[in-house]
């Protein structure tokens, strides 16, 4: 019943679903938020600056999961860094793995995407970047629901799962793996091929000298690691210039933990959950309009930085503006 309430009252619930036999989920996100996505992560926007959309659950803030979604905001750089900040997306929590789960977050926040166009025909999020790790429920749930976007996979997790892999399954000596998976990841590796002849022949290679260290490990690498190396990792950079090479996941994690620090890592009741979460994505956005007159711990960079205005002329504006 508690939740029922948070959806009439709280500006951050906007979403309850109730299920027979099962918790409710709630959906959290706030309009700016959206906005934000659209402008930086979907189609539509030519000559933007582009970011990908990270999706990440985390573990230990309530008595539920809550999945996360971020994108990089274009628009300012923190001024310590010069980097672009993370921002937080959409959250849901939930209380199960499970893909049918997964395909309700994932529906919810297409539709939300592509609610800005008038026309059936068009959806903003088509032109997406998504990543994420290897979790099997939430990926197969991702591209199922976002099936016309370009999809990646951590390569911090493909590089740790195969070093588990070759040590656990196989029994590799460790000079052995360092010596693979360099061939796979580093600035010379398999990932990081110039084009699909090159990435084809290094492939080929690859799995020869897999074969010659274990016939399973060079059948494990034929069946998965190059599947997913290829279509998650090599074929998104070259449709995409703009995504990194060795895309990862560490948006999502870094503000994960940021969750857990606004929370003092204990777990918290969920409508004191709602309430922290709400207050860390309340400051990001409030940082984020300060940089409007020069405040803050963000600087506008172009094309965002015409907004630059004094404080006064940015007050005597109507919200309209």
């Amino acid at each position: 019943m508690q939740v029922l309430t948070l959806l009439n009252s709280h500006p951050f619930v906007q979403k309850v679903s109730l299920t027979k036999d099962k918790s409710p989920t709630v959906l959290l996100y706030t309009e700016q938020m959206l906005s934000d996505m659209r402008r930086f992560c979907c189609q539509g926007n030519e000559g933007a600056p582009r970011s990908v959309l990270g999706v990440d659950r985390t573990f230990n803030l309530g008595p539920c999961y809550v999945t996360v979604v971020v994108y990089t905001c274009k628009a300012v750089v923190r001024n310590d860094t010069r980097s672009h900040p993370t921002f937080v997306g959409p959250m849901f929590m939930h209380w199960d793995g499970q893909y049918a789960t997964y395909v309700e977050f994932f529906s919810a926040v297409r539709a939300m995407l592509d609610s800005a166009v008038s026309s059936t025909e068009v959806r903003m999020s088509s032109g997406a970047v998504i990543g994420s790790d290897e979790e099997k429920g939430l990926t197969k749930a991702l591209r199922d629901v976002f099936s016309d976007a370009t999809h990646l996979l951590c390569v911090k997790h493909l590089r740790d799962n195969i070093n588990d892999y070759m040590r656990n399954k196989c029994g590799v000596q460790q000079t052995v793996r360092n010596r693979l998976v360099a061939k796979i990841f580093d600035d010379g590796g398999l990932v990081n091929a110039d084009d699909s002849v090159a990435y084809s022949q290094a492939a080929e290679s690859l799995a020869s000298e897999c074969d010659t260290v274990s016939s399973t490990l060079g059948q494990h690498f034929r069946r998965h690691v190059e599947p997913a190396l290829r279509m998650y990792v090599f074929e998104p950079r070259q449709q995409h210039q703009w995504v990194s090479r060795r895309w990862t996941n560490n948006a999502a994690e870094s503000m994960n933990h940021l969750l857990k620090l606004s929370i003092d890592w204990h777990p918290r009741r969920l409508p004191e959950l709602v309430d922290r979460l709400h207050k860390v994505t309340s400051v990001q956005m409030t940082d984020l309009r300060r940089a409007l007159y020069g405040h803050g711990n963000y600087t506008l960079v172009a094309p965002f930085d015409k907004y630059n205005l004094p404080h006064t002329t940015w007050q005597a504006k109507s919200p309209q503006v």
